[in-house]
């Protein structure tokens, strides 16, 4: 008669990075464990996605209490993903980069695997009378490679770190703050097997698909004779409150900033940095929860901010007086400025709550995200601006009967986009400047997937008893997730993606 998912959410202050909070932790000690497997296919994808794809999770996931003062949280998950017929990006997700690098050609599609490995730990600790201090880490590092021509080889790491405190000021108030240090690296190494008189060319994408064209070489962002880094350091904090007029309501909110700055390729006066960004990010959350003895309710509002800025180096190549060359720099030329703007609000509601199962659980979503950039390539620029907004609601029922307890959960969305694939202009008249290079397959492509009128539904059975002789609650689940486009484009094939998925898990 317990769910970790119902435990870990009924305290808001959980899903915060901010784990000071974690000796709030009232129920008793538990870990969920679950491996699964999920098969995908549908040309309905994103431009950098797979419509053929394959997948194995193991993932793990406790709340202890040591003692009266220290509560720990873990979790350690393995991710191994294949897809094949794959174009589009190099980077292993390029949704939020300062900028992209994007195959030329569309004749080249091969397979590509991902190996992902996550490690999460954390720890509060009351010191005094309730004021707890708290530090967690969240630690991912993934293996990312296509299998031909032109071939990449990524290496992803990426680190967060958090130490705050959580103080009980009244007994209807309570703050907490925390600080949060941020570091991501993408190292890419491009490459081509054996030998072959064939061209390989790779857009620069500054935004939109709109950029400059690198053919594959000795030099430049796909620089074979080296492995590229793409690195991001970030500093950032948040403050937290929460209000409790009454024992059952209570009013929690958050507003949290980050400063993040970073390069593409290596700090050394004798190798490249081929661009610097800088990105400011803000997110604001709101949420009122009620709780009774056998339901609770939930309102929740969040806002996020994000704007990204992405320049060219330019630079000139020297050689001292040892023969060396070593690189001069100047005045760097911007050629991305992106900003993107999200909302998001939901309800959710369990009702009939025994233990910590409840019988239904009932959540309403609403999602609204804008997404501007703005692109330049001097006298050239191209402008995008997209939205969508999205409503989804899901229901699981749970029904316990003699030997164990049946899950069911069915689920739906609605999503729509709107705005232009580009707006192009230039700043003064052209003369005799070479026009951008372009990618519109792509373009469109995404533009199909953000913007597109789309149905999702899905489905989700699963069972859960104790293991004879034991008292370990196993499950065992199988489930389905179908989404499907109405509109058609140019260079778009498809109109639907189904993953099906099965697990077996178990819950001590």
């Amino acid at each position: 008669m317990r769910d970790y998912h119902f435990v870990k959410q009924q305290d808001i202050w959980f899903s915060q990075p901010n784990l000071a909070a974690l000796t709030r932790f009232s129920s008793a000690n538990i870990v969920e464990a679950e491996a699964s497997l999920t098969k995908g296919n549908g040309d309905f994808v994103n431009y950098y996605e797979s419509s053929n794809t394959l997948q194995g999770n193991v993932h793990m996931e406790s709340l202890y209490r040591l003692n009266q003062r220290i509560v720990f949280f873990g979790a350690i998950n393995y991710n191994n993903w294949s897809g094949r017929n794959m174009l589009g990006s190099a980077f292993i997700n390029p949704e939020r980069k300062p900028f992209n690098l994007v195959e030329d050609s569309l004749t080249n599609a091969g397979k590509k695997h991902r190996d992902t490995y996550q490690l999460t730990g954390g720890l509060g600790i009351d010191i005094w009378q309730g004021l707890s201090l708290g530090v967690r880490i969240d630690y991912t590092s993934a293996n990312y490679a296509k299998y031909k021509d032109l071939r990449h080889k990524n290496k992803l790491m990426d680190l967060l770190l958090s130490a705050g405190f959580y103080a009980p000021v009244t007994p209807w108030l309570n703050i907490g703050a925390d600080y949060r240090y941020h570091r991501n690296t993408e190292s890419l190494e491009f490459a081509t097997y054996g030998k072959s008189d064939k061209v390989y060319k790779t857009l620069i994408d500054y935004g939109a698909f709109m950029g400059m064209v690198e053919q594959f070489g000795n030099e430049g962002y796909t620089d074979k004779t080296r492995e590229m880094p793409l690195f991001e350091d970030a500093h950032g904090g948040s403050l937290q409150i929460e209000v409790v007029p009454m024992g059952n309501l209570s009013l929690f909110g958050s507003v949290a900033f980050i400063h993040a700055t970073g390069y593409y390729g290596r700090k050394s006066p004798y190798t490249i940095t081929y661009t610097n960004h800088d990105r400011d990010k803000i997110k604001a959350t709101a949420a009122l929860t009620y709780r009774s003895r056998s339901s609770s309710h939930r309102f929740g509002l969040a806002y996020s901010s994000e704007k990204l800025n992405n320049n060219a180096e330019t630079f000139r190549g020297l050689t001292n007086a040892n023969g060396a060359t070593y690189y001069e720099y100047y005045d760097p030329t911007e050629t991305a400025d992106k900003r993107w703007q999200n909302v998001e609000l939901g309800y959710t509601v369990h009702w009939g709550i025994r233990h910590e199962l409840p019988v239904w659980t009932i959540n309403v979503n609403y999602n609204w995200m804008q997404r501007w950039q703005k692109a330049y390539l001097y006298p050239y620029y191209r402008l995008q601006q997209l939205s969508n907004n999205e409503v989804g609601i899901s229901a699981t029922h749970n029904l316990v009967t003699g030997k164990g307890v049946w899950s069911f959960t069915l689920k739906g969305a609605f999503l729509k986009g709107s705005g232009e694939p580009y707006e192009d202009g230039t700043f003064v008249a052209a003369s005799q400047q070479t026009q951008p290079a372009t990618m519109p397959a792509f373009l469109y492509q995404e533009y199909r997937y953000l913007t597109a009128a789309q149905y999702k539904v899905g489905a989700q059975m699963k069972y859960a008893f104790i293991f004879p002789g034991t008292r370990l609650k196993t499950h065992a689940l199988v489930g389905v997730n179908h989404c499907k486009v109405n509109e058609i484009y140019d260079y778009c094939e498809g109109n639907t993606h189904t993953q099906w998925s099965v697990g077996i898990g178990c819950t001590f």
